[in-house]
């Protein structure tokens, strides 16, 4: 379901938002493994890279985005070679990877960010260490077809860690799309897909919003407090809470937020 919504056209996609989101319907009933396998990139599937629509800046966007989505989406990830740097052929088991496409900036840049995302997955035990209940799986948003937009967070088993994901899949960004979140206070940015680093347009940079985004108690997605993010067009940014300092607090006044 997944390859095939990201397959559809972007204008298409919006009215196949399910695509996505099915996979929660049954996503604790087994140990899942989410396979992005050769079996996908062979027999005239075409490779990921391949199946994107669109010029070749919304290919690699939208691959990332798919990274992204799989990276943080419950279960095990499997993510088969030539995948990471954006091999355009099908897999061909008598050849090699076509690695002289590292040569080119934007397969090195895709490279950079798969190797960014499995850093940031393994150092963050809140995306793996609840894979198989509800409790490590919350949707904030997942009923916006129309502005692309999926939200979600996960948790760790005690409950203290958690990472908000925000996934654009459409190349039109979202300026101050407003989110609930669980926790009151700052929300830094930690990974964002639309880094130009890893091949992206900067916007959120461009328009200068900071990397930690202060909640307000303002209602949203059934929870107390919200944060205005800008978000990418096609992109996935992922999001961890920090807590406010007591302005009391020495701290409070050197981290700008005391009296």
């Amino acid at each position: 379901d997944t390859l095939a919504h990201v397959s559809r056209d972007y204008i298409h996609r919006r009215w196949h938002q399910e695509e996505l989101t099915f996979s929660m319907v049954y996503a604790f009933s087994e140990h899942f493994v989410l396979p992005l396998s050769h079996d996908e990139v062979v027999h005239g599937k075409r490779s990921l890279i391949g199946r994107m629509p669109g010029d070749p800046w919304r290919k690699f966007a939208s691959l990332r985005t798919l990274y992204g989505y799989m990276m943080a989406h419950p279960g095990g990830k499997l993510l088969f070679m030539g995948g990471e740097f954006g091999q355009f052929v099908e897999w061909r088991f008598a050849e090699s990877l076509e690695w002289f496409l590292l040569k080119y900036e934007t397969h090195r840049t895709l490279m950079a960010y798969v190797k960014a995302l499995q850093h940031v997955y393994r150092a963050d035990r809140s995306l793996w260490e609840q894979d198989d209940s509800w409790q490590g799986f919350r949707w904030h948003r997942c009923d916006d077809a129309e502005s692309g937009i999926l939200a979600f967070s996960r948790w760790s088993s005690d409950g203290r860690d958690m990472t908000l994901v925000v996934l654009n899949w459409i190349p039109a960004p979202q300026h101050g799309y407003r989110i609930g979140v669980p926790f009151p206070g700052e929300y830094r940015v930690v990974l964002d897909s639309d880094d130009p680093a890893y091949g992206g347009s900067g916007y959120r940079t461009s328009r200068a919003e900071p990397s930690r985004i202060v909640s307000a108690p303002e209602p949203a997605d059934g929870l107390g407090d919200s944060i205005r993010i800008d978000v990418p067009p096609l992109a996935a940014v992922y999001m961890k809470h920090q807590a406010l300092p007591d302005p009391g607090s020495p701290d409070a006044g050197a981290n700008g937020n005391g009296p």
